[in-house]
């Protein structure tokens, strides 16, 4: 629940009416072409039992980045927001085909620290930051991409898109064809509530590339024709509904026997927490004709009890594993070993995903090797890149068969498996949730040199760091001990197909 509000809170951003107290959000700033909605409204946050704890997680946990040694007070800086909605047209799981407009609001100070922050950049790092000149108000560009605007109003504008910011602009001073004036696809899913916390609409996007086609997930959305979450608090309760929209009468009632399926099996799922099975156990489902709706209302204390107990728990985790409660702030981790190589997944392969076109390969030439030698792959998180590890092979510097080492069958470290068409053998490895890990294994073949080629994922979304070390086994003291056994490897290496 916490990843979740980071995430949101930080990526999910547009338009509401400003008021210095709170405003409720309102759908004559979306265009009344959008097929996406998403809206927070942090003033109503700050003031509920479970924004309130939300809140302070994500302050005590947030880590804003400081390449311009330029200090940022993260709490002062959530303090200042008031609302944020995105809305677009479309929709994709590579994020430049996105289209979409934020529009952000809340105290003058917001606007202050955002404009005087671009400004700074802009003088430090040019290549990152620059002056947009063909707007009528002040704007800048970040890597010539995203668009950052400040009209005279009180709002920061943000598009990929400049006639989208104009666009925005229009509708925030009343002008064109809105949601709230116009026809649209989304208003009947927009609850009319001042309590609204959280609202996200969407017409079904295509689901191609989302999912493969015979995943349950594809197969459910093309069930529905459009879809709304919504979460709102009222007096002690927070309350929460989920809105499909069957795409006729045959597919609603196949969407009301899946999602009661479901909610049957929560609320019969074990658990030595009473709280949790009691929110389980509020999940009603009821149908309004093409309409399936999935509601919750809990009482806010209650969340904030499970809220605190999850928090606790990934603590408790994190210091398990010799993490720190908070984020680590040091850029590169201690490496074990000699390092061998490093470089960087800063390559422009036009992918966002994993795909056959980013997958890279990284050559280490004469690297000495012993059997039983240890061979770990490092890898560090950055921006959307997971370090995603594919395989490593080993072919003698002297030429002959390589070896072929999948990460999967490694010994992974803050690492996980996920899967993937496009990797050898269907799977890989990327970090799971962590800023830094590591897959090893033992080396099984004779001593000697060999060049290490290492098959990883470089994405247009960040720049991901690599190392890879060794440590050579222990060597024996004595010739009359027992000869030890040979060194555990992951499971046999496989010899690469000919090409």
């Amino acid at each position: 629940m916490k990843n979740l509000f980071l995430r949101s809170a930080t990526f999910c951003l547009a338009a509401l009416s400003f008021c210095p107290a709170r405003a409720a959000f309102d759908p004559a700033t979306v265009p009344a072409e959008a097929k996406w909605i998403l809206h927070i409204d942090f003033n109503a946050l700050r003031e509920s039992p479970v924004g309130k704890e939300l809140i302070a997680i994500a302050e005590k946990n947030a880590v804003i980045p400081n390449s311009a040694n330029i200090q940022i007070d993260v709490k002062k800086v959530i303090a200042t927001l008031g609302s944020a909605t995105a809305y677009g047209t479309t929709f994709s799981k590579n994020h430049n085909e996105i289209d979409g407009t934020l529009v952000l609001q809340g105290t003058d100070d917001l606007r202050k620290i955002a404009e005087g922050l671009a400004a700074q950049f802009s003088v430090s790092n040019p290549e990152i930051v620059s002056d947009v000149k063909d707007l009528p108000f002040s704007a800048y560009s970040i890597k010539g991409e995203v668009t950052v605007a400040f009209p005279p109003e009180p709002i920061i504008l943000v598009s990929r898109s400049k006639p989208q910011l104009l666009k925005a602009l229009e509708l925030y001073r009343g002008k064109g064809p809105s949601s709230a004036r116009g026809p649209s696809s989304l208003k009947n899913l927009i609850p009319k509530t001042k309590t609204l916390l959280v609202l996200a609409a969407s017409e079904v996007p295509n689901t191609d590339g989302l999912f493969p086609e015979d995943a349950p997930q594809a197969r459910i959305l093309k069930m529905a024709s459009s879809a709304s979450v919504t979460i709102g608090n009222d007096e002690k309760l927070t309350t929460a509904s989920v809105q499909l929209v069957a795409t006729d009468e045959e597919m609603s009632d196949k969407l009301l026997r899946i999602v009661q399926g479901l909610t049957a099996m929560l609320s019969l799922a074990q658990s030595d927490d009473k709280q949790i099975t009691d929110f389980l156990r509020s999940l009603k489902v009821e149908r309004k004709g093409k309409v399936i709706v999935l509601n919750l209302s809990f009482p806010s204390e209650g969340l904030v009890s499970m809220i605190r107990g999850i928090e606790q728990s990934e603590q408790h985790n994190r210091a398990n594993n010799g993490d720190s409660p908070t984020p680590p702030k040091k850029p590169i981790s201690v490496v074990q070993g000699k390092i061998v190589g490093t470089w960087t997944a800063d390559q422009e392969t036009g992918e966002t995903a994993v795909a056959p076109g980013s997958l890279l390969y990284h050559t280490i030439e004469n690297v000495s090797l012993k059997n039983g030698t240890t061979i770990i792959l490092n890898g560090r998180r950055d921006g959307g890149e997971n370090a995603r590890i594919d395989n490593i092979e080993i072919t003698p510097s002297a030429g002959g068969q390589p070896l072929r080492f999948e990460a999967e069958n490694m010994r992974l470290h803050r690492y996980r498996v996920e899967k993937s068409p496009a990797a050898s053998g269907g799977k890989l490895i990327m970090l799971d949730n962590r800023q830094t890990g590591s897959a090893s294994f033992e080396f099984p073949g004779v001593d000697g040199s060999y060049m290490l080629k290492i098959r990883y994922v470089d994405e247009n979304d960040g720049k991901a760091v690599f190392t890879v070390s060794t440590q050579d086994p222990e060597p024996t003291t004595t010739d009359d001990e027992a000869e030890p056994e040979a060194p555990a490897a992951p499971e046999a290496p496989t010899r690469p197909a000919a090409k």
